[in-house]
């Protein structure tokens, strides 16, 4: 009979000393990413400042907007670019995006006074838009991002009956929320497992360095 070689023994892995620093391992999901911010949502990114045209240089005017005239704002941009969608105009399609985006990135005011614009945007945004199953709408991408983003000012001013309605918005409100959520989560976790480092007791630090020192009398005189 021949002989059947046995398999090497796998020795046990060392367990860390008990002063090591603790490795912290959260789970990764599609939620443990933070919000990207408004402004670089979009691949096309914000409009240019200035443009170069066959009748010279076109200069980019931004427009203050505070309170409802915010809102109305939004709502105008959104309505640009779902008539550009409906009939494939893809330059106007983009400049409406580009614009809607550079306005909720420098949103200024009162959040009372927006948010019933912002409203009627987001509701005609959803209603003339694909929902789920089709390529996700950069639009609906946009300003569920700026809901979630300005989620606890807008909860005063009715987010939560908006939400109640139904519809894809809610779905998309919530998987933002769950990634702002879980990042805050994931950073609290860091600074407590780095506050429990920075506060470990000293004197048992320093006993245990004084007893790793230690030298058996045999050693010491083999050294000598």
């Amino acid at each position: 009979m021949e002989a059947v070689p046995q398999e090497p023994e796998v020795p046990p892995s060392p367990s860390p000393p008990p002063d090591a620093p603790e490795e912290v391992s959260f789970e990764i999901s599609k939620f443990d990413r933070p919000l990207t911010p408004i402004s670089t949502c979009l691949e096309a990114g914000l409009p240019l400042l200035e443009k170069d045209t066959a009748a010279g240089t076109l200069a980019y005017r931004t427009k203050e907007y505070t309170g409802s005239s915010f809102g109305a704002a939004v709502f105008a941009h959104v309505k640009v670019y779902i008539f550009a969608h409906q009939f494939f105009v893809s330059g106007l399609q983009t400049y409406a995006l580009q614009n809607l985006a550079h306005l909720l990135t420098f949103a200024n005011g009162s959040k009372s006074d927006m948010f019933p614009g912002i409203a009627d945007a987001i509701r005609y945004l959803y209603e003339k838009t694909p929902g789920e199953g089709s390529q996700p709408d950069p639009a609906r991408k946009i300003l569920s991002q700026h809901a979630a983003i300005n989620f606890v000012a807008f909860a005063k001013e009715g987010l939560g009956t908006l939400m109640a309605e139904g519809g894809d918005f809610a779905s998309d409100l919530c998987d933002k929320l769950a990634r702002r959520v879980t990042t805050d989560l994931n950073h609290i976790k860091s600074l407590e497992t780095a506050n429990r480092i920075l506060t470990r007791d000293p004197a048992k630090t320093k006993k245990k360095k004084n007893k790793d020192s230690i030298i058996p009398l045999g050693m010491a005189s083999f050294n000598q």
